[in-house]
């Protein structure tokens, strides 16, 4: 498990995801995502509904949707599942928080839902957090943002 840590993006604001998703369109395309602890800029469909506690898309509607949309994640979890697993299987688990979860802070890095490959994490608009089982996303990412912190470093620092 690896992750980032980024603390600006190139445009924009820090939780902006269609930079995110232009980058990494080919990893976000094979997947379903469970959207869950969200509050967004504006809310710009029926699927990112602020009445509801989560949204289940598929990785091209999800591209679609922030590729259409000015919106920004102030706070939420996108947990990426393959598409082999279903919401019913995803819900069998606590649904992914990122306000007030310290666990994201563990030097122990690990996906809040045992099923998920990917995590990305707005964090009150002021950091995005990464997580992957997959190293070549790890690698594309820091390629392209050469200032993005190693996760574990990050999380090592701040336990000091």
């Amino acid at each position: 498990m690896q992750g980032l840590v980024f603390g600006r993006l190139k445009n924009k604001y820090f939780t902006y995801m269609k930079e995110i998703m232009d980058v990494a369109s080919d990893h976000i395309s094979k997947y379903n995502w469970l959207i869950s602890d969200y509050i967004c800029n504006v809310y710009p469909s029926e699927c990112i509904d602020p009445k509801k506690e989560l949204a289940w898309i598929d990785g091209e509607s999800l591209i679609s949707l922030v590729n259409e949309n000015d919106i920004q994640f102030i706070w939420a979890v996108f947990s990426a599942f393959p598409k082999s697993v279903t919401l019913q299987d995803v819900l069998k688990y606590r649904l992914p928080f990122a306000d007030g979860n310290e666990a994201i802070r563990d030097v122990d890095i690990k996906m809040q839902n045992p099923l998920a490959e990917i995590e990305i994490i707005p964090w009150d608009s002021c950091l995005l957090v990464i997580i992957a089982q997959s190293s070549n996303l790890i690698r594309r990412l820091k390629k392209e943002y050469p200032d993005a912190i190693d996760l574990k470093t990050y999380n090592s620092s701040i336990q000091k």
